[in-house]
């Protein structure tokens, strides 16, 4: 095991986890959005992939599920990497409204990300060009008390029976 894994903060054990894409019980969503907060540590972005995985499937959300996993990942990615020290924590929402899914990472950080224009053979900076390329809309909303919401919307046309009038 990696240095890094081992430094990691343990799963909350209440809550999804990609486990639960095998239980194959699925249901309508809620009106309520699906929320869970992270710590600002590497492992957390593939727990947050994990959580809207298991969100998307407990929904019955198929369409497009890896476009918006991958974008959950890379705002995910962003709020480890590229907020200020003092900012421990995340959090990750999941939003179903009349057939739009709205992914938001949340964080204490008042900066807002800015999108690179990275060269072809760079290792990074890619995020935010992919959430723009691959979600139908994206954007940065400040907190009132501070930090900001970074969210993705996708239109999602093939929700199950009833998801359609939520909100």
């Amino acid at each position: 095991m990696s240095r890094k894994a081992e430094q990691c903060t343990p799963p909350d054990t209440t809550a999804p986890t990609a486990e639960c894409l095998s239980t194959g019980g699925l249901y309508t969503p809620s009106p309520t959005p699906a929320a869970q907060l992270f710590m600002r540590e590497a492992c957390s972005v593939r727990r947050a992939r994990g959580f809207i995985a298991c969100t998307l499937h407990h929904w019955g959300i198929t369409e497009r599920a890896f476009d918006i996993i991958l974008c959950a990942a890379e705002l995910a990615a962003n709020a480890c990497e590229h907020t200020q020290p003092g900012t421990d924590q995340f959090l990750v929402r999941a939003l179903l409204r009349q057939g739009t899914l709205r992914i938001e990472v949340h964080d204490r950080d008042p900066y807002r990300p800015a999108r690179r224009n990275p060269h072809e053979e760079a290792t990074s900076g890619r995020g935010l060009v992919l959430v723009t390329c691959l979600a139908d809309r994206y954007g940065v909303d400040p907190k009132p008390a501070g930090g900001k919401a970074v969210w993705a919307d996708f239109d999602v046309t093939g929700i199950p029976h009833g998801c359609a009038a939520l909100g």
